[in-house]
């Protein structure tokens, strides 16, 4: 991996009309905003590819990171960002979840194949991008959860142009006009978020009631070291009683 500070000056030179390709393994994509406005972003050949300094780049409207051995889109997450990204290419890499995109809503193109995304409800952080017109999801194993496709509808816009995730046709053509009719359900990322906040009550209970169970068995200890005490004073009693019975015998 590379300094990127070593290449600002050829990057600079790279840089045509916004758009940059970097063929170098790059670590990270700190200190790219010195190179100039970057809109365009390529960066091949890259191993293991951090995207801190991605929010270095308020210009960017186009970010292509396939196979970077990406991991993780937890850049995105920082407070106060403005990103104005309109296509991102993510596909071929190792990202977990999408929680990081709930906040970047200009995305009009998404390709997200060939990561490991297992969970369906990944879906709900892309809620949010209303203008996105093409969503790629193929090769993730969340696909084969039961209520994908139902998921994948409510986390679509009405007039997204292209869904692919079995094949590299438009599958959404298959399942769209199912899209209207459930729209006045209660939607599957709303009962998850129930779910989640029925989980946290009930383990909340359980603490409590755990708590509860601990002052109880506190009490009961206490009550029995009281009983033995006042037991045990007695028997004191009795002793110091049956003493001075038989000292005044004795006398």
């Amino acid at each position: 991996m590379i300094n990127n500070q070593d290449y600002i000056s050829t990057w600079q030179k790279q840089l045509q009309n916004g758009v940059l390709e970097i063929s170098e393994d790059i670590s990270d994509l700190k200190s790219l905003s010195q190179v100039g406005n970057i809109t365009s972003l390529t960066v091949v050949k890259a191993k293991q590819l951090s995207l801190a300094g991605i929010e270095e780049l308020q210009y960017l409207k186009i970010l292509d990171v396939q196979n970077c051995g990406v991991s993780s889109l937890a850049p995105f997450a920082g407070e106060n960002q403005n990103f104005v990204i309109e296509e991102l290419y993510l596909q071929n890499n190792f990202i977990t979840e999408l929680k990081p995109l709930e906040r970047v809503m200009t995305v009009k193109r998404l390709n997200l194949q060939n990561n490991q995304l297992n969970e369906s409800t990944n879906l709900y952080f892309i809620c949010n991008m209303e203008n996105l017109q093409e969503l790629k999801l193929n090769g993730n194993k969340m696909i084969q959860d039961e209520d994908f496709e139902y998921r994948l509808l409510y986390a679509t816009p009405q007039n997204i142009e292209f869904v692919s995730y079995t094949t590299d046709n438009n599958d959404f053509n298959v399942i769209k006009d199912k899209q209207e009719g459930i729209k006045g359900s209660l939607s599957p990322f709303e009962a998850w978020l129930l779910k989640l906040e029925i989980d946290k009550m009930e383990a909340e209970n359980k603490k409590t009631e755990d708590e509860i169970k601990r002052l109880q068995k506190e009490n009961e200890d206490l009550d029995a070291e009281e009983t033995a005490l006042v037991k045990g004073i007695a028997e004191i009693a009795e002793m110091v009683k049956t003493t001075f019975v038989d000292e005044e015998q004795i006398q």
